[in-house]
Formats: structure tokens, sequence, C-alpha cells
């Protein structure tokens, strides 16, 4: 079963989000939202994995608490969901707007809590996305051939490992 426009996380966890891919930022700052019936099934496959071992992290104790952020969350679902919050790394030029590094090299859908019961679907950044169209699985879940963020220098901060630290 794939992620509908209102899913639940699973049994567990009675609370339901609202998962909008986003297409664009204005100019004047304002999110534009797809529908996310119209995402490729690929991208849908990647949501449903995340959900999926959010539910098995539950299950095993390991999930965080609450089951969502209380606001706007400063990580995307995969690193929030992992308590890993000081290995993320956002895009130099647009933070928190576009696919974070660690989701690009895993080749999944970045998500990253919006509020008010909303997971929005990153679309990877304009010089990584195969696809030009929001609707394809290449504007949001990395389908090249280079397998890293590396391939794409001054796209995403550098790795504490990277600098050295």
């Amino acid at each position: 079963m794939l992620p509908t426009p209102q899913s639940s996380v699973g049994p567990g966890v009675p609370i339901e989000f609202t998962f909008a891919p986003l297409i664009e930022i204005s100019a004047e700052g304002a999110y534009v939202f797809g529908k996310i019936n119209d995402v490729s099934s690929n991208v849908l496959h990647s949501v449903q994995q995340q959900l999926r071992v959010l539910e098995q992290r539950k299950h095993d104790g390991k999930a965080p608490c609450p089951p969502i952020p209380n606001t706007r969350a400063k990580g995307c679902l995969w690193v929030w969901m992992h308590k890993a919050t000081g290995r993320h790394r956002w895009t130099l030029d647009a933070p928190s707007k576009y696919t974070c590094a660690t989701c690009f090299n895993a080749r999944r859908a970045c998500l990253l809590y919006f509020g008010e019961m909303k997971w929005m679907i990153l679309p990877l950044p304009p010089a990584a996305r195969t696809d030009e169209s929001w609707e394809d699985a290449g504007y949001y879940v990395h389908q090249g051939i280079k397998e890293s963020d590396k391939y794409f220098p001054g796209t995403w901060e550098q790795s504490r490992r990277a600098m050295g630290s």
C-alpha cells in the first residue's frame, strides 16, 4: 500500500500526516506543493519504505518521541528518526529547500516536516536532477550513475570528515 494524501504512520501511531511534493518556492518565498498522487510511483515507494522503517523503529522502542517534531524539523525524516542531526548536510545555497546529502547518496526521497501535520517531499537540487517535471522520480530521487554528492561540488555542506574534523 502506497501512502495516500492522508497516510497514517502505522499501527500504534494514531496520527495522520499529509505528504506533499514541493514543486518550487516562489520569488516571494511561498511554498508551492503538488499532489502526492501525481508523483512517480518510485517516489511513493521511497516514502512508504521510510514509513515502514519509522514504524519498525517505533515497535523496537528506537523511534524519537513524540512521533512527530513539534516544530519544523531541522533534519529530514531519516536523520530525525535515527537521531543523527549532527551529521545532517543541507545544500549550501538553500538549506532545507532541497534533498539533503544523506538522502541523495541513499537514493531515497527526502522528507522534511513542514508543520501542521505535513511532510514535504523535497526536490533534488537542480544540478542533480535527471527529470525536469516534478511528477517524475528524477526530480526527487537521485537516478544518476554518479553515486555520491562529491560529484556535485559546491552543492552540499561539506561533511566533518571531509573538513578534517
